[in-house]
């Protein structure tokens, strides 16, 4: 969402202007911020019936199994797949997974209750979440480094160079999101990530000499667009999946699912498109952008087989963009 535009330009002026480390610190102000906002403005929704405790079980294997699981895939590449260490990790990651379904299928409490993954549109606006966001978040990272190595940006011009996807957000996210009320989540779910796609197709043609105008103004441009038709909608098809009492957790879910997306992109594309130290960026960017474009596709397809056309009746805050959007619960379609 807006926060992909906005990280990589103050990561930028941050790196170029202070120091790289501040980069691990920006988040402590930002979450003060919200904390404070959530306190004053966001109406009380919790689940009387859920525990006062949080689950520590839950929350200790699944953190096992992603840092495992990620510490693996970042390292296979580099010292080899066979390597003692990359081997325990994944063995970890594999163990951490299957003891965190069997903790929350056992707890009265769980962090992830699974029942809410018996929802098709839940699971298909998850998958949706993973592609497209995992797309996005890998071709966002090369594009970064690749206008930084190939094409001679500083950290702040790389991440200034995509500023135009917040200000499309910031303007059109709300009409966008009304649309989406009358339409329902289906047809913009579908559309928006072969649009988000289309732009990573874009980011292809950018090259050693390639000027901004020509090549990356018009693929943020696009992204933007195709962020404003997916992100409102796809968080509405989520909420509107489960039942009301669960939607924070469900919210919490589909957040989850969206950052470790991310990571696993960061950790995977370069394996994928042969990119490592002996090969040239500039020869394996391409590649990863015709990879993350055929992500989002799929994402697209995902869409439009599990999401359902709905009407809204109430709203609930989008927690990228900050502004409402519609959620159902009765579905019509």
């Amino acid at each position: 969402g807006v926060s992909t535009a906005i990280g990589p330009f103050l990561g930028g002026y941050l790196i170029d202007s202070v120091s790289w480390r501040l980069v691990f610190l920006i988040n402590l102000p930002l979450a003060a911020i919200a904390i404070w906002l959530a306190t004053a403005h966001v109406p009380e929704t919790k689940d009387e019936s859920a525990a006062h405790r949080p689950d520590a079980a839950g929350a200790a294997t699944l953190a096992m199994g992603v840092g495992g699981s990620v510490y693996a895939l970042i390292e296979g590449p580099t010292v080899g797949f066979t390597a003692t260490s990359v081997l325990v990790a994944a063995g970890l990651g594999l163990l951490g997974f299957i003891a965190f379904l069997t903790v929350e299928a056992r707890v009265p409490h769980p962090m992830v209750p699974l029942e809410t993954f018996k929802s098709r549109q839940f699971d298909g606006a998850n998958i949706v979440t993973l592609v497209v966001y995992g797309a996005l978040g890998g071709a966002m990272f090369l594009l970064s480094i690749h206008l930084q190595r190939s094409l001679g940006y500083s950290a702040l011009e790389a991440g200034a160079s995509f500023l135009p996807v917040t200000i499309l957000m910031m303007l059109l996210s709300p009409a966008a999101g009304r649309a989406a009320t009358r339409i329902g989540a289906r047809i913009p779910m579908t559309v928006g990530p072969l649009i988000v796609g289309a732009s990573m197709l874009l980011m292809a043609r950018v090259e050693p000499g390639s000027t901004y105008v020509s090549t990356v103004l018009p693929s943020a441009i696009v992204l933007g667009l195709g962020l404003c038709v997916t992100v409102a909608p796809l968080t509405a098809a989520v909420l509107a999946a489960v039942d009301e009492h669960h939607i924070g957790v469900a919210s919490g879910i589909n957040n989850a699912i969206a950052r470790l997306a991310a990571l696993l992109a960061i950790a995977v594309l370069p394996f994928l498109t042969g990119l490592s130290a002996h090969t040239s960026l500039i020869d394996a960017f391409p590649n990863a952008m015709h990879l993350s474009a055929g992500a989002s596709a799929v994402g697209a397809v995902v869409a439009f087989l599990t999401i359902d056309r709905s009407r809204s009746v109430r709203n609930v805050v989008h927690p990228d963009l900050g502004s409402s959007c519609h959620v159902e619960l009765e579905r019509t379609g």
